[in-house]
């Protein structure tokens, strides 16, 4: 088979050689049929081999232009992360100046580096620390609710004892209209939630109340949101009340925070 095949080859370029130079007529006639398949054949083999080296030659600069489209697709993603981070940080931005009686002056921005758990309680770790001018004791907001206070200062970062944590105690009240006030003592609980605890009995607590920092003791300000209302907690043979509060932020997904400054 590979010997007709070399065979077949050589006799279309011997005919078609003839051809060229002293025509052959009849002849021509006679094997037709049989040269214009094999010419027809090399002809489609020469494009096939063509295009198969165009194609090899062309992969590497193919592959490039991949590799470029990619890196500037990840850039253009990056860059709408920053963007969406931005917007978040100005929202909360215009979250804390809205808050009462804290100057503009007195507050740093800071970021969470993470929520750091010691077995059931937590604290919320934060990027500023006393080069920042922050120490002990300062109070953390985020939008324009009572967070924690700062227990700890290292250089670069400082610790929060939040509200949801098992050692929190804040003395608060609760909010009705602008004249009557129920006082309470605002405790974290083991499920990362706020109790607000010490509500006698008689007093008329309900859901969507807003309980606020009372100020007794010194450690908060007076003034600064604790918390919502979310259920009420009641028994008839017991001396208090209490109530499960709610919250605007997480300590697994807050990012931005003030920390308030004398």
């Amino acid at each position: 088979m590979k010997r007709w095949y070399i065979f077949s080859l050589l006799l279309s370029f011997t005919l078609m050689s003839f051809d060229q130079v002293i025509g052959l007529g009849a002849v021509r006639t006679i094997v037709q049929p049989v040269v214009e398949p094999i010419s027809l054949g090399l002809y489609t083999i020469g494009f096939t081999v063509h295009d198969a080296i165009s194609f090899v030659v062309e992969l590497p600069y193919v592959h490039s232009k991949n590799m470029a489209l990619q890196n500037e697709n990840d850039s253009m993603r990056a860059q709408l992360v920053s963007q969406s981070d931005l917007i978040a940080e100005n929202r909360v931005l215009r979250d804390q100046l809205s808050v009462q009686g804290v100057r503009v002056s007195q507050r740093i921005l800071a970021q969470s580096v993470g929520a750091l758990h010691q077995g059931n309680d937590i604290v919320l770790i934060l990027d500023k620390g006393s080069r920042d001018n922050v120490t002990v004791g300062l109070v953390v907001l985020v939008g324009d609710q009572l967070i924690g206070r700062i227990t700890h200062v290292s250089e670069s970062q400082s610790y929060v004892l939040p509200l949801v944590s098992v050692n929190s105690r804040v003395p608060s009240y609760v909010q009705q209209g602008e004249a009557i006030a129920v006082n309470g003592l605002s405790i974290g609980r083991f499920n990362n939630r706020i109790a607000l605890t010490e509500v006698l009995q008689e007093e008329g607590i309900q859901k969507g109340d807003v309980v606020i920092t009372s100020g007794e003791g010194g450690t908060y300000p007076r003034g600064l949101i604790i918390g919502v209302i979310e259920s009420v907690n009641s028994t008839d043979t017991e001396l208090f009340k209490s109530a499960s509060l709610s919250t605007s932020w997480d300590l697994q997904t807050v990012r931005s925070v003030f920390i308030i400054t004398p």
